[in-house]
């Protein structure tokens, strides 16, 4: 992107001996990003996250005719235009804290290695706890927690079991250092399922 003011860093990412992180954003390019309105209106699902201007993220939200999913982080206001296309959020303990525990629609809190929970209009509707494992990097878990869940949502998975196929994945991703490279396939997460079940 030609005439954006960058950092050589935009991200700086922060891991404490037990594999947790904290994340700060340089917002760059960020701020001038755009989208494919075509693209966008025929995807079965589309995740938003709050490192957009407020602007695409309602203009996208809206274009979207399948599930569109809102991580709202960094934590800033929502505002009703926003939430009306939203139709599941996906946050961590501290951001709903942060938001005053949204009680509207689908929202799911991740909590570390703590149990995910999942809310539809502020009542708890399902619960998973994610299975033990030694974390070397948490970079990249709530992503591949949300895609997993999203992945889920779009096959007409309840949210039960939406939520132990997504705890198992992010945990999956905790065993190496990075974030792209962590990922697990599904291959990986259908068997962590079985020996979980064995």
């Amino acid at each position: 992107m030609t005439g954006v003011q960058t950092c050589a860093l935009p991200i700086l990412v922060l891991v404490d001996g037990n594999g947790e992180n904290q994340i700060v954003v340089s917002p760059g390019a960020n701020d001038k990003v755009v989208f494919d309105e075509a693209l966008v209106a025929s995807a079965d699902a589309l995740m938003l996250q709050n490192e957009v201007p407020h602007d695409v993220l309602v203009k996208a939200a809206r274009a979207c005719k399948g599930l569109v999913v809102l991580n709202p982080s960094p934590v800033r206001e929502l505002s009703h235009d926003l939430l009306d296309g939203v139709n599941v959020m996906v946050m961590t303990r501290h951001e709903y804290e942060a938001y005053g525990q949204i009680k509207r629609g689908m929202v799911v809190v991740t909590d570390g290695s703590n149990d995910a929970v999942s809310y539809n209009n502020g009542v708890e509707v399902a619960r998973a706890t994610p299975p033990e494992i030694e974390a070397v990097d948490s970079v990249g878990a709530g992503d591949t927690f949300a895609a997993a869940l999203v992945v889920g949502l779009v096959s007409g998975m309840g949210p039960s079991a939406v939520l132990r196929i997504a705890v198992k994945a992010a945990a999956l991703a905790t065993r190496q250092v990075g974030a792209q490279t962590a990922i697990p396939t599904a291959a990986e997460v259908d068997e962590m399922l079985r020996a979980c079940r064995a």
